[in-house]
């Protein structure tokens, strides 16, 4: 399991956005080949994404459930038997106008040799993230989010 926890220097409805345009994550993160969605009615979205990292090339499927501007959980789909990835981002605003977050990755697969394999790109992959995700609100926003 990865954690990690940033205050940034932009608004939670920024960065927020940016985490829930899951469809553009392979214009600006590295791995990420190929992503599909399918908004459901009830809010959630079904998720496909081909991630190739190191020795993990992967099609993970999973349902997304959104909570603007607050929480993204990310579960694997209950009715794939592949391996996949859980996901909890939490966006606090503080009082000084910035943006908290917190976020947690676990791989998940009843093969340990898979579950270890897709932890491992976890690690590789996670260490910048929440920075990625801060440099794209710039890039589209024009909105300073920096680490604080």
């Amino acid at each position: 399991m990865y954690r990690e926890s940033q205050t940034l220097s932009c608004r939670c409805e920024a960065i927020y956005d940016v985490v829930a345009d899951v469809a553009s994550y392979p214009e600006f993160l590295p791995g990420w080949k190929e992503v599909q969605t399918d908004t459901r009615s009830d809010g959630s979205m079904h998720v496909a994404q081909h991630v190739s990292v190191g020795p993990v090339n992967e099609r993970l499927v999973s349902v997304a459930r959104f909570e603007r501007p607050r929480r993204i959980v990310v579960e694997p789909d209950p009715n794939q038997k592949t391996a996949g990835i859980a996901l909890a981002w939490q966006f606090s605003a503080t009082p000084s106008g910035h943006c908290r977050v917190d976020l947690r990755i676990e791989g998940r697969a009843r093969n340990p040799l898979v579950r270890g394999m897709l932890n491992l790109m976890i690690h590789r992959t996670a260490r910048d993230l929440i920075q990625r995700f801060a440099r794209r609100v710039n890039a589209l926003y024009g909105e300073s989010c920096e680490i604080v």
